[in-house]
């Protein structure tokens, strides 16, 4: 995963020097799951998933998109409960 901030205001595109989708003011937290030559594949933009192809240049240098590669957050633990509910209404939780 690769995390960043634009340090100015980047326009992104449908594919790399694609077709304009609009911009991102500078300051705003990105997320990436790509760098194809400093063009970043976005998947959040402010905190907001991306759900379409989107791409923007960080700029040779990073000069528009100060980015880093972090690493992926641990899967979520998945827990199992048997959920037993009596006659009565009463309510017992058993975990597996």
């Amino acid at each position: 995963m690769i995390k960043g901030t634009t340090k100015v205001i980047v326009k992104y595109f449908d594919a790399i020097r694609g077709n304009e989708l609009g911009s991102i003011p500078a300051g705003t937290q990105i997320t990436a799951d790509r760098n194809q030559v400093q063009w970043l594949h976005l998947t959040s933009i402010g905190g907001v998933v991306i759900t379409r192809e989107a791409w923007a240049s960080a700029g040779n240098k990073n000069q528009y998109i100060s980015w880093t590669y972090v690493p992926d957050p641990p899967p979520a633990k998945r827990v199992t409960n048997t959920i037993t509910v009596y006659d009565d209404g009463s309510i017992d939780v058993t975990p597996a």
